[in-house]
């Protein structure tokens, strides 16, 4: 039996097992057919002119089972994103960089099945700062979310203290949530109820919001860095099972389900012992330490684990 005797089923199922469906999307036009949900159910764009060869090329039923979108708006507005995204209704993975040429557009795209979502932004300059008033009011109309991973966001003026810096002052135009009103502060990500994993890098974490924030979520997994990071910790210590940090910022309430500790490479190695032996930690049921460093601070890495563990087991 040939390919092309092949009911068109089978032809499906085995696309669909296929890494790189690409060459054989290229054999004839009914191959080319039966392809197309797999081509595009993964798509990545480098760039905003790739964004706008997509939507100017491709026919808009082609994206009705794409799966996974990770794009760089560098450069651009995030209008045409927004375009895409409505043509992507069954979408469940979305990772922005540049996020913060996002507009607040992107609110009035429904996306029931996205999962996991990842905004990154990196603007020294403080040109197009990704502002924590979009970010939260996206996040809380996103009902399937598991998994968030968030970058670079500038506080609101609207929320931030009065002599904070750097603020965002021009986002007074996103509307008000159903769930929280105006209040659209970072710490109210922690009210998506359906939220396992969170990553919050190179974010202010002072909010004093973060201490009374109604919790809804049941985080397993998380990754912090700044000095705050035990604010956010305090309130989600019950259900967490992995914790990354990139600093020393030891929970204050204990992790009962704690048992996997990772530290990254921004983690100050004399900081390792002590951390360890945090009450919080040392009541949790711990079974792997997994700590990445520069190269520069392996000796003094070394001498911290073996501090610890000289310390371990004199306490045993």
């Amino acid at each position: 039996m040939s390919w092309h005797t092949l009911p068109l089923e089978l032809k499906q199922a085995i696309v669909d097992e296929l890494d790189e469906p690409y060459p054989l999307a290229q054999v004839d036009r009914l191959s080319y057919t039966v392809c197309v949900g797999a081509l595009f159910k993964n798509i990545k764009l480098k760039s905003p002119t790739h964004l706008s060869a997509l939507l100017a090329n491709v026919p808009s039923d082609y994206l009705a089972q794409t799966a996974s979108i990770t794009i760089d708006l560098s450069g651009n507005v995030g209008s045409d994103l927004c375009s895409l995204l409505a043509l992507t209704p069954r979408l469940k993975n979305l990772a922005v960089s540049s996020a913060g040429r996002l507009t607040s557009s992107v609110l009035s795209v429904a996306l029931p099945d996205l999962q996991t979502l990842s905004l990154s932004h990196i603007d020294p300059h403080g040109l197009h700062p990704l502002s924590e008033r979009l970010v939260v009011s996206f996040c809380l109309s996103l009902p399937s979310l598991t998994s968030l991973t968030l970058c670079g966001i500038t506080r609101s003026a609207l929320h931030a203290p009065s002599l904070f810096y750097p603020v965002v002052r021009n986002d007074n135009d996103i509307p008000p949530h159903a769930l929280v009103g105006e209040d659209l502060a970072l710490p109210n990500i922690l009210r998506i109820a359906s939220l396992r994993s969170l990553v919050i890098r190179d974010t202010p974490l002072n909010d004093v919001r973060w201490e009374t924030v109604p919790v809804a979520c049941s985080i397993n997994q998380v990754e912090l860095e700044g000095p705050d990071a035990d604010r956010v910790l305090a309130r989600i210590g019950p259900s967490i099972q992995h914790v990354s940090l990139g600093v020393s910022a030891p929970p204050r309430a204990p992790c009962p389900a704690l048992t996997r500790l990772h530290t990254t490479p921004d983690f100050p190695p004399d900081a390792l012992a002590p951390t360890l032996s945090a009450p919080a930690f040392c009541s949790s049921p711990i079974s792997r330490v997994d700590v990445e460093c520069f190269a520069d601070d392996l000796p003094d890495l070394c001498h911290a684990i073996s501090d610890f563990l000289l310390v371990r087991q004199n306490r045993l």
